[in-house]
């Protein structure tokens, strides 16, 4: 199985255009540092040793708090170079200790797991060469599949759910340039395809506020005629598709989104390889915030306007390293708070493919070689 939600990474700006210290351009600074020297300062990053015996060869794609004890995280290994084999994991005591849940495919691969409450939870990826949908209803002690109509070789990249009956899947196909976007409205009972959004690589991420307002992202097939970006004031009943306006302001990264972060209807982010651009209007206007010609981002996640974390991996050989850098002011500057290296050997990719925030006391990034971080309030 192949690493489809950072496959075919389109990247059509000049990354070498700004650098670490950036533009002059206004509205569009962009302001990063590695001195810590912001009023997070005395936080640092702890490797967390899961312990299981699927270890080394174990990348982690998902990770989502349930509460400061309760943690879910999952991802597969692969067994010979041809074939993928998912694994689920969970925490009980805040990250520190970690059991393997029996549930599991010997083609499956994971990317996307939401938690609504304590109970109801989804987890959905790929399983037998079709979108998968994993569903709980007693906190993750029984998992069950759940049926869909759509095609062969689908994979799901994204789930969530605003209540306990309304939620959203998105992914889709690469051979194909299929999307798929599946809707219910009963807990997942049944699930049901909504929309034509037309050609385009899969939907990667997207990032819903309440029952009504929702964004999709994706990466288009053709720079000058795809949409990457739609959303919805109507619960999903008409999509709009960003193109329009001074959504031209994203400049050449608009056809290449692969996350989506909003806080509210009016203040969100998305991110496209390098770089992240912000919103404060909902999305009629965007202005570069972030841009580091050597960093790979692969998630994010805000707390709020102005708190929040970019992790991904640098760029080529010992530059795989994970990294995470930090805001307080919304992305007006960035700090570097950690590189991740493995414990028993540096300089491999250690690229952090997930995080998750559920206060600024209990933030989790996971990726390759089963590494899993912990923010903590001491250095």
């Amino acid at each position: 199985m192949r690493d489809k939600k950072h496959s075919k990474k389109i990247i059509l700006i000049s990354l070498s255009t700004f650098f670490i210290t950036a533009c002059n351009e206004t509205n569009n600074a962009v302001n990063t540092s590695e001195d810590n020297s912001n009023q997070f300062a005395s936080r640092s990053w702890s490797q967390l040793d899961p312990s299981l015996s699927s270890n080394f060869d174990f990348e982690l794609r998902a990770i989502h708090f349930i509460d400061g004890e309760k943690i879910w995280a999952a991802g597969g290994f692969t067994n010979d170079g041809f074939s993928s084999k998912a694994g689920i994991i969970y925490s009980k005591d805040g990250g520190y200790t970690w059991s393997e849940s029996d549930v599991y495919g010997d083609l499956w691969e994971i990317y996307g797991i939401h938690f609504f409450d304590n109970n109801k939870g989804w987890i959905v990826g790929n399983g037998d060469n079709k979108g998968l949908i994993l569903n709980t209803s007693n906190g993750g002690k029984n998992w069950s599949q759940q049926t869909h109509s759509t095609g062969v070789l689908n994979t799901f990249y994204d789930v969530h759910f605003v209540n306990a009956t309304h939620g959203w899947i998105i992914g889709g196909r690469e051979d194909t340039n299929e999307r798929v976007v599946l809707h219910t409205e009963n807990g997942g009972d049944t699930w049901t395809e909504i929309y034509d959004f037309g050609s385009g690589l899969p939907f990667l991420s997207m990032s819903i506020v309440d029952q009504n307002n929702a964004w999709l992202v994706g990466m288009d097939v053709e720079s000058d005629t795809g949409h990457s970006y739609y959303e919805t004031t109507d619960g999903g009943t008409n999509w709009q598709t960003g193109k329009t306006g001074s959504y031209e302001l994203a400049g050449l990264v608009a056809h290449s989104f692969d996350r989506v972060e909003f806080i509210d209807t009016s203040v969100g982010y998305v991110s496209s390889g390098s770089t992240v651009m912000k919103t404060i209007d909902g999305g009629l206007e965007w202005v570069r915030v972030f841009q580091l010609n050597d960093m790979d981002i692969k998630d994010m996640t805000f707390l709020n306007a102005d708190i929040g974390w970019l992790v991904g991996s640098g760029r080529g050989g010992a530059n795989d390293l994970g990294k995470i850098y930090f805001t307080s002011d919304g992305g007006e500057s960035w700090t570097l708070e950690h590189i991740s290296y493995d414990n028993n050997i540096n300089n491999i990719d250690t690229a952090l493919n997930a995080i998750n925030a559920l206060d600024i006391n209990n933030v989790m990034t996971v990726g390759k070689r089963l590494t899993i971080f912990k923010r903590s309030e001491n250095p």
